[in-house]
């Protein structure tokens, strides 16, 4: 609530809009825990107070942390007994790297110096809490010793906040993560930081040395000029460190990527780093649950593949609970349906998996589950609209056999269908077995219950470099300008990071850490036209889904401009009756498939399930009316609209359009009405009264077995399904008359 007082002050309506309208849906939302900036606020204070030349008595330092005393800027007083302990193993690793680099041991003939060094610096990390580290790959440049360091992966964003020091050190198949460390002798400091082209793209710098204000600040600078990921530690990291509680790998990259620099946000698709991976929890935890959902969908950029690609690379720490990522856009299209099984045997090899041999890949994925209690195979399938499409006409073989596999092993098997438009209307189709394997998880923007993982989408990314929100309703705001979709998110955090990492660069004297984002680089950034033009591609791929779709929107979007010149109000959005007369007088070809009301309105929910629309009550608008405005002023739009309806509908025909069949007929009922019936019935807030007609030659004597029919099939999840008592049209209107006067005395 005070997030919204401090958008009203600030004018700032959008945002206020998009707040209020979650907060009626789905009650007010937790704040979040707040950017983890206060260690990197207490470290640059600590910095000011040491001045530009730090020293530190690090000699002295272990045992003040074992007695628990004060020395100078230290104070490890209000440690408990552990962290002491932690403390003071820190400390002396670090005393002892310090004393290998140095020139005197170097010249020591006693064992190998460089590696004293590489066992010396893996005694810090371990200190610092990497687990089993090991130093391989010695090298000796002139001003730095390096070393490839082994260790168990990162893959946790409490416990590393950016994928480039995390889940991303692990390459391929293998078990260990591998970081690049560079050590730092006294007296060699400027020397690397006037090479640090030379260093490796991603790696950890450890400074024997404190450094002073003018090496932090240029090794900062040349870091954000840079594409590389540094991590940066001194002595004065390492003693702050020291003082902390509990003071693990977190709190390491805390301190030492803002004085370096990283990638924290990732605006291609296919990367689904653990790290920039937010939200989503209710929907993974349910298509995990073998006995949970098996469709995933949503419009494009809106995180289907990588809720996958999440599931894939989180439950599979296990070698008898396997998940499978598989890529099946061309089965059903240029490929045959059979094929689906040649890429799951694909995914398997990749994997790993030995299988007992068996006739089929079929039987030997049952044979894989059944021979060991507690084996698990979670196959997801992505971009499968073609595939499903084709199992349509062909009634369902594939699905079928998928459907047998699940059911043969209790489970222990589980198919997800993940695409986009054409899963959730061949899930609604009541005559494919398609409705035995639970209700379909729809993948939108992050709104609901998702809101605070979305805000951290925002805030923690910026803090990991040192950024911070200079007013924290900013977040917000950001979000609020692309619509909460989590692409967008990706791609505009990374606009903002870089112009911030050019200020930084560009700066000339002193930085405040944390340094504040403040409201006009983001606005600058989202009117960037390079992020304009992408914001723009990514919303066409949704709408060129359906050419309904497109129209539908831009329709929507030229009446909004209308009422906006009038002065009307265009927050709340129109009636389906509205969009719909727009809509076919624009293009009436467009839409003679979808001649009812009914019809038309099942394509606007479908658009609301693909993040373009937002429904508030009976009323439909543009979910982000900043991205709409993209799409260009009254005059483009309609000049784009023109050239719509200039071609002849291409629209691929509806599954949904098709009737079921009954016996040797068909119902009266297309597949589409049936799902709005089924969506009535089940719905608590539903009507109570349903009024269902026909002409006698659209099968008016078949409505009455068509509706019992549709209430006993698994399309109906209601323990006891009504039917239908009576089709005369007499006993209609008395039974109707009566629910009136049961819901209302007053009526006649």
């Amino acid at each position: 609530l005070q997030d919204c007082r401090a958008q009203l002050e600030r004018g700032d309506l959008g945002t206020l809009a998009e707040e209020v309208d979650q907060i009626e849906k789905h009650g007010i939302a937790d704040a979040g825990d707040g950017a983890p900036l206060s260690l990197l606020r207490r470290f640059a204070e600590l910095l000011k107070a040491a001045g530009d030349k730090p020293s530190v008595p690090i000699g002295n330092l272990p045992k003040a942390a074992r007695e628990g005393d004060t020395l100078e800027l230290f104070d490890f007083t209000a440690l408990k007994p552990l962290d002491r302990e932690r403390s003071t193993r820190l400390l002396e690793a670090w005393n002892m790297l310090r004393r290998t680099t140095s020139p005197g041991l170097r010249r020591d003939k006693r064992g190998d110096p460089l590696a004293k060094v590489g066992s010396a610096a893996a005694d810090v990390l371990a200190a610092l809490g990497f687990n089993g580290v090991r130093a391989k790959d010695p090298k000796r440049d002139k001003s730095w010793f390096q070393f490839s360091m082994a260790t168990l992966p990162l893959r946790d964003r409490e416990i590393c906040p950016v994928a480039t020091f995390g889940s991303e050190r692990v390459n391929g198949n293998e078990r260990d993560a591998h970081y690049p460390v560079i050590v730092v002798s006294p007296g060699e400091i400027d020397a690397c930081i006037g090479s640090f082209d030379q260093l490796p793209e991603q790696a950890i710098i450890l400074f024997t040395d404190p450094l002073d204000a003018r090496q932090r600040r240029d090794l900062q600078r040349k870091a954000r000029r840079s594409t590389r990921s540094i991590a940066v530690a001194d002595t004065m990291t390492i003693a702050a460190l020291a003082t902390t509680r509990d003071a693990g790998t977190r709190q390491f990259f805390e301190l030492a990527i803002p004085y370096g620099s990283s990638h924290t946000y990732s605006d291609t698709s296919a990367d689904t780093a653990i790290e920039n991976f937010f939200g989503r929890d209710t929907e993974m935890r349910a298509l995990v649950d073998s006995r949970g959902p098996c469709f995933v969908y949503g419009g494009r950029q809106l995180g289907k593949t990588a809720l996958l690609k999440q599931i894939e690379l989180r439950e599979n720490g296990n070698d008898d609970r396997v998940a499978l990522y598989c890529y099946i856009k061309p089965v059903g299209a240029t490929e045959g349906a059979d094929d689906v099984w040649k890429e799951i045997q694909r995914r398997v090899q990749a994997r790993g998996m030995v299988l007992p041999k068996a006739a089929s890949i079929q039987e030997q994925l049952k044979a894989w589950v059944l021979q060991k209690a507690g084996r698990y195979l979670l196959i997801m399938l992505d971009e499968a609209d073609a595939f499903l499409a084709g199992e349509m006409k062909a009634n369902f073989p594939i699905i079928e056999q998928m459907k047998a596999m699940m059911e043969d092993t209790q489970r222990a098997i589980k198919f997800v269908f993940a695409g986009l438009h054409n899963v959730q209307r061949f899930y609604r189709a009541p005559n494919s077995p398609l409705l035995h394997l639970g209700l379909p998880v729809n993948v939108g923007p992050l709104l609901g219950g998702d809101r605070v993982a979305a805000r951290q989408m925002a805030i923690a990314p910026m803090a990991a470099l040192g950024f911070e929100f200079e007013d924290q309703i900013d977040a917000y705001h950001m979000l609020s300008l692309i619509g909460f979709y989590p692409s967008l998110m990706q791609s505009f955090g990374k606009a903002v990071v870089t112009a911030m990492n050019a200020q930084l660069g560009r700066s000339s004297g002193p930085v405040s850490m944390p340094f504040r984002i403040k409201r006009d680089v983001i606005d600058a950034c989202f009117n960037q036209q390079t992020f304009r033009t992408s914001v723009v591609r990514k919303l066409q791929k949704t709408l060129e889904l359906d050419e309904r779709y497109e129209l539908i929107t831009y329709a929507v979007w030229s009446r909004m401009q209308d009422d906006s010149v009038a002065g009307l109000s265009t927050a709340f959005g129109y009636t389906a009756f509205e969009i719909s007369r727009q809509s076919r007088d624009w293009w009436p070809a467009g839409f003679a498939e979808t001649e009812s009301l009914e019809s038309f309105t099942a394509i606007l929910d479908e658009m609301e399930e693909m993040g373009v629309l937002a429904r508030k009550g009976d009323l439909y608008a543009l979910r982000s009316q900043r991205i709409a405005a993209m799409l260009g002023g009254k005059t483009e739009i309609e000049s784009r609209m023109q050239e719509l309806i200039e071609r002849p509908p291409t629209r691929s025909p509806d599954p949904l359009s098709s009737h079921r069949r009954m016996g040797a007929r068909w119902s009266p009922l297309a597949l589409r009405q049936e799902a709005a019936l089924v969506r009535h019935l089940t719905d608590p807030a539903g009507p109570r009264i349903f009024l269902i007609g026909a002409a006698p030659p659209a099968g008016l004597d078949r409505l009455g077995d068509a509706i019992n029919e549709l209430f006993a099939s698994p399309a109906v999840p209601l323990a006891s399904p009504p039917r239908l008592k009576d089709a005369d049209p007499a006993t209609i209107i008395e039974v109707a008359g009566r629910q009136r006067r049961q819901a209302s005395p007053e009526c006649p």
